[in-house]
């Protein structure tokens, strides 16, 4: 599993795991890892490695670091968008970037090169991730209710906040409560192929 920023010494684990992406029973060649850390003073560490190196198209790859507050909800999300393909330049690293929570704002930076995006917006967000559905999930109002803000690659590669109508369904957890089985909008469907709860 690759960082944006390492392990600590003073971390404790909580759990870890992997996904696999499939559309229709095919395999769409991303695995997913991810892990979940006690930090400091109740705050936790969510790092996620979504490797698309086996893609044939770009071979993508974006690492996230998540930090949680003490009552779960995210407050930074660091992240890296990057791709092996031979046309890539800089190592592949194509996007770098930061989304801060802060009293009630959104801010997502973006920089692309020497360009760099800002934006700022007081609708949730939503990551496109399978564990963060867990987040996702709670909520009371209907899921055809609600229109969220999603951070997803655009045509440009530029991570631009894009509206939907519906969250990542959790169809199948853990008795722990973590999610084994995702669906998004899309129809992509995500599989657990591996849970650590560590004690």
């Amino acid at each position: 599993m690759r960082f944006v920023l390492k392990t600590q010494p003073y971390e404790k684990p909580i759990a870890a795991g992997s996904f696999r992406y499939e559309q229709d029973g095919v395999s769409l060649d991303i695995i997913e890892h991810w892990s979940l850390n006690h930090a400091l003073d109740g705050y936790k560490f969510f790092r996620v490695d979504v490797d698309g190196r086996n893609l044939k198209t770009d071979g993508y790859s974006t690492l996230y670091n998540v930090v949680l507050s003490p009552d779960g909800q995210p407050e930074n999300v660091k992240f890296r968008h990057f791709t092996t393909a031979p046309i890539a330049a800089d190592n592949g690293l194509k996007v770098k970037g930061q989304i801060v929570f802060d009293d009630g704002l959104i801010y997502v930076s973006r920089e692309i090169g020497d360009m760099r995006y800002e934006d700022e917006f007081a609708e949730s967000l939503g990551l496109s991730l399978p564990v963060a559905a867990r987040w996702l999930q709670e909520v009371t109002e209907p899921v055809e209710a609600i229109c969220d803000k999603m951070l997803t690659l655009n045509d440009k590669d530029q991570f631009q906040p894009s509206v939907i109508k519906a969250r990542p369904e959790v169809l199948e957890t853990a008795e722990n409560g973590y999610p084994t089985k995702v669906q998004f909008p899309n129809g992509t469907i995500v599989v657990s192929t591996r849970l650590t709860i560590y004690r």
